[in-house]
């Protein structure tokens, strides 16, 4: 794991990263290769760089000449959900109506809740086109991967 962001009260935010390699018989690395950024899901709650079948993934982007990186982030409620005095806000279920009955769903996944693992997101996207030139990357070309939250 690459710590991508450290420091602050958070400590460090690591990725795991998944380099293409030559096979004997199989196509060649690309001098300058594309970006792959992963994101796990877990509703923001749960869930880290391996969760979801990451590596699997990873490992198929490399193994097609991408550099691919797996994130870890902030869950919802690490270190406070927003930044202090930034927003005016309280948790509300969502609710549904089945068969006639209202059912308590859970949280509503807002931008509140998100917002840590959207800061953490970007940093981890410059981290990486500031790293390009030593990780055979081109920083121009950075396409993004995530499933349920992570999407």
């Amino acid at each position: 794991a690459v710590g991508y962001r450290t420091g602050g009260k958070w400590g460090a935010v690591t990725l795991d990263l998944y380099q293409p390699v030559s096979r004997d018989g199989g196509p060649s690395v690309p001098d300058v290769k594309p970006i792959v950024v992963l994101m796990h899901g877990g509703s923001y709650v749960n869930g880290d760089s391996t969760s979801d079948n990451m590596p699997f993934t990873a490992n198929w982007y490399a193994s097609r000449g991408f550099v691919a990186a797996s994130l870890n982030y902030r869950p919802r409620g690490a270190y406070g959900l927003i930044p202090a005095g930034d927003y005016d806000y309280t948790p509300e279920f969502v609710w549904h109506d089945v068969n006639g009955t209202a059912t308590k769903y859970g949280f509503l996944p807002d931008y509140e809740l998100i917002y840590p693992a959207v800061r953490d997101a970007k940093a981890a996207v410059r981290w990486l086109k500031a790293h390009a030139a030593e990780l055979g990357a081109a920083p121009d070309f950075v396409v993004a991967y995530g499933s349920s939250a992570g999407a």
